[in-house]
């Protein structure tokens, strides 16, 4: 008998017709994800691309149209960095970012908790708790800015007829209200976005685990430290993240509210670039600032992911 027949691998038609079918899924699916792809290339790699190039150039807004290529230079980081503003306007972004995002998640934790609980009216409350999430962030400052007026406003009519208040606080106009006020604002209208994920996490939290820690006697705040909260976690480590990135783009409150102002009191970066491109025209200087901001959000975002896929592995 031949040895070399017995050795030899026999060939199955349907191990071949499986191996065609996944080829075929693969190409179907690279085919329906080219057009995603290329919309990315062209509304991000685009747009970054250039900033990056005007961010070496020394350029005004009107000489884009210019044929002649600027320059390359470091001259908009020098500026940057060596303009004493700077620290202040990074100082104020800081806070404004990490203060809102706390003071919308330590809310929306406990809209969360408020709305898992069963009670006549929930829907209703749950759509009204909801309601500053759809709302335009235009619409939503502008309501405020009303609100806040320094002579008309309803909340100073409140303080003055209740007596808290013996004459009209100036929330926007002031250096020391008006920072708060607007990270006030700013986490009324991102708290529905934490109530929202929260909610979809406290439906995940296992329901034996919570009525075996009430068996050993613990309470709803013990049960909510050593059960609640740890299932929440990759919740948590989701929807942080992208509230701190939306903090950093923020522009619309600030820039209706007070526009940077008074002084520069409230501006953050975003209000910055803002205003060196298209009120000073430096796009050049614009540019230099935004790849900054850039590469903080591209490394919060990365560190996100990297916490996420830890406790993923963990888990």
């Amino acid at each position: 008998m031949n040895s070399s027949r017995l050795t030899t691998p026999v060939k199955s038609p349907r191990r071949d017709t499986v191996r065609g079918l996944e080829r075929q899924r693969e190409r179907l699916l690279v085919f329906m994800l080219a057009p995603a792809a290329l919309l990315i290339l062209v509304l991000v790699a685009f747009p970054v691309g250039a900033m990056v190039n005007f961010a070496f150039q020394d350029v005004k807004l009107f000489a884009l149209m210019n044929d002649a290529p600027a320059e390359y230079t470091l001259r908009n980081f020098e500026r940057l960095f060596s303009d004493p503003r700077t620290a202040a306007m990074f100082r104020v972004t800081v806070i404004y970012v990490f203060a809102g995002t706390t003071i919308a998640f330590l809310w929306g934790l406990a809209t969360a908790l408020l709305l898992e609980r069963a009670f006549p009216g929930r829907a209703v409350l749950r759509m009204l708790i909801i309601s500053p999430w759809a709302i335009a962030a235009v619409v939503a400052s502008l309501a405020w800015m009303f609100l806040l007026n320094a002579e008309t406003g309803l909340i100073n009519y409140a303080l003055l007829s209740s007596g808290a208040s013996g004459r009209p606080v100036n929330f926007l106009g002031n250096h020391l209200w008006a920072l708060p006020t607007v990270v006030f604002v700013s986490a009324w209208k991102s708290y529905p976005f934490f109530t929202v994920m929260l909610m979809a996490g406290l439906n995940a939290v296992p329901r034996d685990a919570l009525d075996a820690a009430r068996i050993d006697g613990a309470g709803p705040v013990t049960s909510f430290f050593w059960v609640t909260l740890p299932a929440l976690r990759p919740v948590i480590a989701v929807s942080l993240p992208l509230s701190l990135l939306s903090a950093f783009r923020e522009i619309e409150t600030i820039f209706v509210l007070t526009g940077g102002g008074p002084g520069r009191a409230t501006e953050t970066a975003s209000v910055a670039i803002y205003n060196q491109a298209f009120q000073f025209f430096e796009v050049g200087r614009a540019s230099a600032l935004g790849v900054v901001v850039f590469v903080i959000c591209l490394v919060v975002a990365l560190g996100s992911l990297r916490l996420l896929q830890d406790r993923t592995l963990k888990q």
